[in-house]
């Protein structure tokens, strides 16, 4: 119980229960919960759904543990295909740069207005509910510049 942040691969769906089957990168399987509270982020996709997932895509889940294989989810995040998904620790914020250091050395992730921001247990996040020492995951568009991306999602995992 409480807020959890879950990645994997949707394995199946059940549109009249509005629920999936969420493989996770741990090899488990969870139920995942959605109703109109769910938000969804789908490059592309006009106010998309459940409906939208497809067998096999890659997702991360937000929410709240309701037991220990099920999921209510309040957001629900596809990345792009040609975004890199990233996973670290923000080291410094300079004004909407995130700066973040990862395994494989620091990254500056540009967010601005078109970047989605999600904290579980926290409706209508924003740049503003990230600081230092808060672990993420995001999904970002590679830039000209190296070892920068432009944000499109980012999740915080941890404080």
């Amino acid at each position: 119980h409480g807020p959890v942040v879950l990645t994997g691969h949707v394995l199946g769906k059940n549109l009249d229960a509005g629920t999936f089957r969420l493989l996770t990168d741990g090899w488990r399987i969870v139920q995942v919960h959605t109703s109109n509270h769910t938000t969804f982020l789908i490059q592309g996709v006009p106010d998309p759904g459940l409906d939208d997932l497809r067998l096999g895509d890659r997702v991360w889940v937000g929410g709240a543990r309701t037991d220990q294989n099920k999921v209510a989810a309040q957001f629900v995040v596809k990345p792009p295909d040609a975004a890199r998904a990233l996973r670290g620790e923000i080291q410094a914020k300079i004004g909407t740069t995130l700066i973040v250091a990862t395994p494989g050395g620091p990254i500056s992730l540009l967010t601005n207005a078109e970047t989605h921001f999600f904290v579980p247990g926290r409706p209508d996040a924003s740049l503003a509910d990230f600081t230092r020492g808060d672990h993420i995951l995001a999904a970002g568009f590679p830039t000209p510049v190296d070892d920068t991306l432009l944000g499109f999602a980012v999740v915080k995992v941890g404080p």
